[in-house]
């Protein structure tokens, strides 16, 4: 378990028998069963927390190390927010507790393509980044052009990734909200300006209309196909601001 960020961490998780699991394709999702860990039993009512009746507490989490990378065959790695009773149960656990979760298989499809004479855009929300990392050391990076638009909170997922993956932080604009209304800690401004020295262009302020527009007009080899992965506001308005565009997203509600 690695700590990026006040509220996202990386797990790495080992396959019992990954024969019988099989083997996933980068972008994928994993569905993992928390329900003997966690659950209470059936219930046909349950007053103290109504949102927890019927949930069968089976979640799924995209993949975010590479097929193939450095980590052994029986091993993979999801990159996830806690947001909810089974990641808050995760996010306590000790890494040699052994803990044991029954995987439910790998599914989903969200495969980014490449055209050698095309520019490849993606736009990502927080951690709506980690299907690209799962598939970047099969893509040529630098026919990437990525948006990222990030808390200050979640800086620490934004350095991880350029250490991981230096070239990437070469193609990326880093939107940066909450800058301007809470002091930075010196940890804070630390991980920041390793993120502009990084390569990074930083705007300390939210993607809007005119940056599409802006990218649009200043890159006219830009693939018809813009993949997004971010939380439902955002995504909204980006497919209108993107109608005339084949818009290939990836639902990041949390």
């Amino acid at each position: 378990k690695d700590i990026l960020a006040p509220s996202i961490a990386r797990f790495r998780f080992s396959i019992s028998d990954p024969e019988a699991a099989g083997r996933w394709n980068p972008g994928q999702y994993v569905a993992l069963a928390f329900e003997e860990e966690l659950g209470l039993g059936y219930s046909h009512m349950r007053d103290d927390d109504p949102a927890s009746l019927n949930d069968d507490l089976t979640r799924t989490f995209t993949v975010s190390s590479h097929k193939g990378g450095e980590l052994p065959e029986d091993e993979f790695e999801v990159t996830i927010r806690n947001v909810g009773k089974v990641t808050n149960f995760l996010f306590k656990q000790h890494v040699r507790s052994g803990l044991e979760i029954p995987l439910r298989g790998f599914g989903g499809s969200f495969m980014v393509k490449q055209s050698s004479e095309e520019i490849t855009p993606f736009i990502a929300g927080g951690i709506g980044i980690t299907p690209l990392l799962s598939q970047l050391n099969d893509l040529h990076v630098r026919g990437i052009r990525l948006f990222w638009t990030v808390h200050r909170r979640d800086l620490g997922l934004v350095l991880d990734s350029f250490r991981r993956h230096p070239a990437l932080a070469h193609v990326t604009s880093v939107f940066i909200t909450g800058l301007e209304t809470d002091a930075e800690s010196s940890a804070g401004i630390d991980m920041l300006q390793k993120i502009k020295a990084s390569g990074a262009t930083v705007l300390a302020r939210r993607i809007g209309r005119q940056d599409i527009i802006s990218e649009l007009q200043s890159q006219p080899n830009l693939s018809h196909n813009w993949y997004i992965c971010t939380r439902l506001n955002l995504r909204t308005s980006l497919l209108s601001w993107l109608s005339d565009k084949n818009v290939i997203y990836e639902d990041f509600n949390y």
